[in-house]
C-alpha cells in the first residue's frame, strides 16, 4: 500500500512540474558592490489556474525572498531589481519557486569583493579641562568583506590610553576605539593611525590628535551703543588672552525680543563687532567655555544714556546745566523763606 501511495505522489509532481514552465533570468554574472541585478522571470502554465510563487536570492549565511505572490492566470512574467548593498562578497543563487512544486530553477552570479570603511572624524582634539580626557572614535566596514583594524600612537608627550589595539569588522559592522589622554604641561600634536587591511590589501589612515591645557582668558571692551534715527548700533571689542581659540555666543536682549549670534575668536586676538538692530539693546551676554570646562558668561546691561543721540560733550553738558537749575532753584527758595523773629524788640510784657 505505501509503494502505491508514493508512487501515486510520483506521477502528481511530475504531471504538475510537466504542466508548468518556470524560467529565470539575470543580467549578469558578475555583480559589484553597492549596484543592481536585474532578475527577470516567467512562469507559464497549460491552463488558468491559482497559484503561490516566490522569487528570492540564496548565498553562504544569506537566504531572502524578494518577492512572492498569489495569481490566477496561465501566465506570469515580470523583472525585479535587487541591490547588493551591504551584502557580503561570494556566490549567490537567484531563483523561482512555485507551490506546490519538486523543483525550481535557479542562476549563479558572484558578488565582487570590494573593501571599504568610514571613520566618524577627521581630526580629534583633546582641551584637557581636568585631569583626563575620553573620546570616541568610530570605524563602520562599509564594504562587502570582512576588514581587520589595527591601531597605533605616535608624538604622545602625555599619558594616554587606547582601546581596543585591534578589531576584526565583519560587513557593516562598527567599532568603537576609545582614547583617554592625561593633561599635559603646554599643548602638542600627535597622530593616531588605522591600518585596514583585507587579504592582500592594506590601506593606512593617519588622525591628528591635538592635545590642549587651555588658559582662557576673554574680555570685553569698548562697548558703547547708539541711536541713529530708528536703529541702534552696538559696537563692542572681544580680546582673547588666552591660549586656546573660543566659540562665543552672543545673547542680545532687545526692548522687542531675542536676538542671537556666534563667532570664534583665535588666541591673541582682538576682534571688533558690529551690530544693528530696531530696538535698543538692554542686556548683552556673552558665553564660552572657561578654563575650568565650565560655561562663563560676560554681561553688560545699558542704562538710559546709552542710547542718547548726543555725544559725551554734549552730556556733560547737559549734566551742568541740570546742576545750575537746582542751584539757582535751591537760592530762590532760601530767600523766600521767613527771617526769625527777635521776640524782646516787639515789647511784649509778661504777666
Amino acid at each position: 500500500m505505501k509503494k502505491v501511495f508514493f508512487a501515486l505522489i510520483f506521477i502528481l509532481a511530475f504531471s504538475i512540474a510537466n504542466a508548468r514552465s518556470l524560467e529565470i533570468k539575470i543580467d549578469k554574472d558578475e555583480v559589484a558592490a553597492n549596484s543592481e541585478l536585474n532578475i527577470e522571470y516567467r512562469i507559464a502554465l497549460d491552463e488558468v489556474e491559482t497559484f503561490s510563487y516566490e522569487i528570492g536570492i540564496k548565498g553562504e549565511n544569506v537566504s531572502l525572498v524578494l518577492f512572492n505572490k498569489t495569481a490566477t492566470t496561465d501566465e506570469e512574467t515580470g523583472v525585479i531589481s535587487w541591490n547588493t548593498k551591504n551584502y557580503p562578497a561570494g556566490k549567490y543563487e537567484a531563483y523561482i519557486f512555485i507551490y506546490p512544486a519538486t523543483y525550481w530553477p535557479s542562476k549563479k552570479f558572484d558578488i565582487l569583493p570590494y573593501m571599504d570603511f568610514e571613520i566618524s572624524k577627521s581630526v580629534l582634539d583633546f582641551f584637557v579641562y581636568k585631569d583626563e580626557l575620553l573620546k570616541t572614535i568610530t570605524i563602520k566596514n562599509t564594504g562587502n568583506v570582512p576588514i581587520f583594524v589595527a591601531t597605533s600612537l605616535k608624538g604622545l608627550k602625555s599619558q594616554a590610553v587606547l582601546t581596543p589595539i585591534t578589531a576584526r569588522l565583519d560587513v557593516n559592522k562598527s567599532q568603537n576605539f576609545l582614547l583617554s589622554v592625561k593633561k599635559p604641561k603646554e599643548h602638542y600634536n600627535a597622530t593616531l593611525t588605522f591600518e585596514i587591511e583585507w587579504g592582500d590589501v592594506l590601506r593606512e589612515i593617519s588622525i591628528p590628535v591635538r592635545v590642549y591645557n587651555p588658559i582662557v582668558s576673554i574680555e570685553l571692551e569698548n562697548i558703547s551703543q547708539k541711536r541713529e534715527g530708528n536703529n541702534y548700533t552696538l559696537t563692542f571689542t572681544i580680546l582673547n588672552n588666552g591660549n586656546v581659540g573660543r566659540n562665543l555666543t552672543f545673547t542680545f536682549k532687545l526692548a522687542s525680543g531675542l536676538k542671537e549670534d556666534f563667532a570664534f575668536i583665535k588666541p591673541g586676538e582682538s576682534k571688533q563687532f558690529i551690530y544693528s538692530f530696531k530696538s535698543s539693546v538692554r542686556t548683552l551676554e556673552i558665553k564660552f567655555i572657561g578654563s575650568d570646562g565650565k560655561e562663563k558668561v560676560i554681561r553688560k546691561n545699558f542704562g538710559i544714556f546709552s542710547i542718547l543721540t548726543f555725544d559725551k560733550n554734549m552730556l556733560y553738558a547737559a549734566i551742568i546745566i541740570i546742576l545750575l537749575i537746582g542751584i539757582v532753584y535751591a537760592i530762590k527758595r532760601k530767600k523766600k523763606l521767613p527771617e526769625e523773629i527777635d521776640v524782646s524788640k516787639l515789647g511784649v510784657k509778661h504777666g
